[in-house]
């Protein structure tokens, strides 16, 4: 597996540390640090990189990193990428990263300029130009957004973002055949739990029409199948808009049962 691969890599890495230089026995610490969940040894060594390296950009990096996704701290991640890119304003990575933790501060406008810088630097990928279709549609422009997207699925036929998004912005437009198009595409991809998000998503279009028997149908529908595959997080999402529609026709009683099927599904997925 890869989290077997990953561990391998940073045991051989740990063997073989001895010929490595200063810097990079440090990063290597703090890497297995990091895979071992002990956050604080990593954040340490990495400060220790930077009191010894001050030019050192990718320890800035790393650690805007960790506040962003490990400890929660957007200012200080904004500021480490920030200090990264004060080094090298060409470090590309710093971009993608500061982008990411601006649309987590919902600061679209600052988030699209550091993606397109990013993309700008880089090689385009699917992921980038999803994002900044993204960003495209929650500013409005979702001419641009679409034209983006598009862009994205060239890049990758089956960029999952991209997939979404489209079908959203397609079902608030009313062209509910380039919406299907989109989410039914999901629906045939290898991994069951994009298939079942399709199964989901292709339930927003009943909805969108306020056709809430077709959509509960369409629900019903992708749990039976998700029943074939495998219970996830998104057959528990089905039963909560399952709930919701059935509070929109007032079958309270139904609601309730398509409430606690959600609910056991979770507690299963997530156990104490």
């Amino acid at each position: 597996s890869h989290g077997k691969h990953r561990q391998l890599l940073i045991d051989m890495s740990v063997k073989y540390s001895g010929q490595a230089s200063k810097l990079e026995r440090l990063y290597i610490k703090a890497r297995k640090a990091e895979f071992d969940n002990d956050l604080d040894s990593s954040m340490d060594l990495l400060n220790q990189i930077i009191d010894l390296y001050p030019d050192e950009k990718g320890a800035h990096n790393w650690l805007g990193y960790l506040y962003h996704y490990k400890y929660g701290k957007l200012d200080r991640a904004v500021l480490e990428f920030r200090k990264a890119l004060e080094i090298d304003s060409q470090f590309s990575p710093a971009y993608h990263n500061l982008a990411y933790a601006y649309f987590d501060t919902d600061d679209f406008e600052n988030s699209l300029r550091c993606i397109d810088r990013y993309i700008e630097l880089s090689d385009s990928c699917a992921n980038s130009l999803d994002t900044k279709g993204l960003l495209y549609g929650l500013l409005g422009r979702t001419d641009e957004a679409v034209a983006i997207l598009r862009s994205a699925l060239e890049v990758d036929t089956f960029s999952v973002r991209s997939l979404v998004s489209l079908g959203k912005i397609y079902t608030a437009r009313g062209d509910y055949a380039e919406a299907r198009k989109h989410f039914t595409k999901l629906i045939s991809h290898g991994n069951y739990g994009i298939r079942s998000l399709g199964r989901l998503y292709i339930s927003h279009i009943p909805i969108r029409q306020g056709k809430y028997e077709e959509a509960l149908q369409v629900l019903n529908d992708g749990i039976a199948a998700d029943r074939m595959e495998h219970f996830g997080f998104r057959t528990a999402r089905k039963f909560l808009w399952k709930a919701g529609l059935y509070q929109e026709l007032e079958l309270y009683d139904r609601a309730s049962v398509a409430l606690d099927s959600a609910i056991s599904i979770l507690q299963e997925l997530l156990p104490e």
